[in-house]
C-alpha cells in the first residue's frame, strides 16, 4: 500500500449545517480560522475546514476518529451562541469522503450561481493558505478534476471564471501529481454511488 492509499483510507470528513433552509454561516470568517488553527494544533496539519451557506465540512487524514472531538470543541468557537442549534448532517470516512465530495459538487450544478460560490470559496481558501498537505493535495486533486470532466461535458456554469481562478492556484503549486490523480479516480470508479 503507498502513501496515497493510505492517507485516502484515514481520510474523514464531518458536516455541519444550521437546521432548517438558512444561508447563514456556521461561524463567522474569523471564528472558523480560529477553529482551523485549533484543530491544526489538535489533530495535525492535514485539517482542511470550509464553510459556505449551505453548511460547514472538516475534512482531516488521522488513523484516529476525531469527529466527537470536532463536534465537542466547535461551540468553543461561537459562545456568544451558546444555544445555536447545528446539526450534524454527514461523518464520512475513506473513500466515501471523495465520493461525497463529488456528490456534493455534481447537486449544485443545477444551482448555478450557489455552485460557482462554493467553488469560489474552496479555490479561494487553497489560493490564500497554499495547496501545502497532503490533505489539501488529495482534495484538490479531486476538486480539479471533478471541475475538467464538468467543463469537458460543458456542464459547468461560469466555466471562465473558475478557470481563471484555477490557474491563480496552479501557478502557485509544484507540478501536478498525475499518481494522486489516477489514484483518485481509480477509487472513485471502483466505488462508484449511484
Amino acid at each position: 500500500m503507498n502513501n496515497v492509499d493510505k492517507d485516502i483510507q484515514n481520510l474523514k470528513s464531518i458536516r455541519f449545517r444550521n437546521p432548517g433552509y438558512k444561508r447563514k454561516r456556521i461561524l463567522k470568517p474569523a471564528q472558523e480560522i480560529a477553529l482551523r488553527q485549533f484543530l491544526f494544533s489538535s489533530i495535525n496539519e492535514n485539517v482542511f475546514v470550509i464553510s459556505t451557506g449551505l453548511g460547514m465540512d472538516v475534512y482531516y487524514i488521522s488513523d484516529k476518529d476525531y469527529s466527537d472531538f470536532i463536534e465537542k470543541n466547535l461551540y468553543l468557537f461561537h459562545p456568544e451562541e451558546v444555544n445555536k442549534e447545528i446539526l450534524i448532517e454527514e461523518r464520512h470516512a475513506g473513500v466515501e469522503v471523495l465520493q461525497y465530495f463529488q456528490v456534493v459538487v455534481h447537486t449544485l450544478t443545477s444551482h448555478p450561481q450557489l455552485l460557482y460560490s462554493c467553488i469560489k470559496k474552496i479555490l479561494s481558501q487553497f489560493n490564500e493558505l497554499g495547496v501545502r498537505s497532503k490533505l489539501d493535495r488529495l482534495l484538490f486533486q479531486c476538486l480539479d478534476d471533478y471541475i475538467e470532466k464538468l467543463a469537458q461535458e460543458e456542464s459547468l456554469p461560469f466555466n471562465r471564471k473558475i478557470n481563471r481562478l484555477r490557474q491563480e492556484i496552479d501557478n502557485n503549486l509544484p507540478l501536478a501529481d498525475a499518481t494522486t490523480s489516477t489514484l483518485i479516480q481509480t477509487y472513485l470508479n471502483a466505488n462508484h454511488l449511484n
